[in-house]
Parts: structure tokens; C-alpha cells; sequence
């Protein structure tokens, strides 16, 4: 599975795009690297409705489907993937460097791969703190 960003950065407390490879379902987590080494968790993504990418809420977690077909991709050009708009789902942003990693699940979210199992369970922890909000 492949995403990329519309736009390379965002501005703390607003949303940002994702483009997604057609045919997808997956779930997001998001990092931050501030001034010490380590990537610390950030509580979620909230998402904004609308546009082609659904977002459904199943074991606590939203699981993303992207729509099988977008049109033909020309290597010359933007590939005009599906787009997903989201943002942390934090009260405040620190300074930092964010990631936003994407990992595949099955219908009901459990992740595919093994390191993304992880993922999901420290993910489930941060979720006890503060649970995912619709925009």
C-alpha cells in the first residue's frame, strides 16, 4: 500500500490531504519526533467526512477504504489518488517533526503484518486516554 501527502506540511491545529492508492484499506497512526530522539504517539486522527475515501469507526479505531478504481495513472503527472483529509486528534500540537504512518488492516481493523499488530496495540493504550472524535 502507498500514500503521499497533497501538501508537505501542515499547520498545528489544521487538517491535512492524503492521497491513497486505490483499493486500500488501512488505518493511520501519527508520530512525532520533538526535541528528544524517540517518536512519541499522537491520540488519534480525527477525520473530515466527504470526498471518496470512507472512514468507519470499528474496535475503536477508524478503518479507511479507498474506492478500487480512480481513473488512469500517468507516470508524468500527479496520479490523482483518492484523497483522505484528517488532523491529530490532540487538544495542542508541540513543535516537532510529524509522520503519519499507514498500515493495511482486514474489514473489522485488525492489522495484516506483524510490526502494524504493535502499532495497533500501542495504539489502543493512547485511546484509553482520549478517544477518536468526528469533525
Amino acid at each position: 500500500m502507498q500514500i503521499y501527502p497533497i501538501a508537505p506540511g501542515f499547520t498545528a491545529g489544521e487538517s491535512f490531504q492524503l492521497a491513497i492508492q486505490p483499493g486500500s484499506c488501512f488505518s493511520l497512526a501519527i508520530y512525532v519526533q520533538g526535541i528528544d530522539e524517540a517518536l512519541k504517539s499522537v491520540a488519534g486522527v480525527a477525520v473530515l467526512r466527504g470526498g471518496p475515501v470512507k472512514a468507519e469507526m470499528k474496535n475503536g479505531k477508524y478503518v479507511f477504504q479507498s474506492p478500487a478504481r480512480f481513473g488512469a495513472m500517468q507516470c508524468d503527472k500527479d496520479w490523482d489518488w483518492p484523497v483522505v483529509t484528517i488532523k491529530p486528534n490532540a487538544p495542542a500540537l508541540e513543535s516537532g517533526a510529524y509522520a503519519v504512518i499507514a498500515y493495511e488492516v482486514g474489514p473489522n481493523g485488525e492489522p495484516v503484518l506483524g510490526l502494524c499488530r504493535y502499532e495497533s496495540a500501542q495504539r489502543s493504550d493512547i485511546r484509553r486516554e482520549g478517544p477518536t472524535r468526528r469533525l
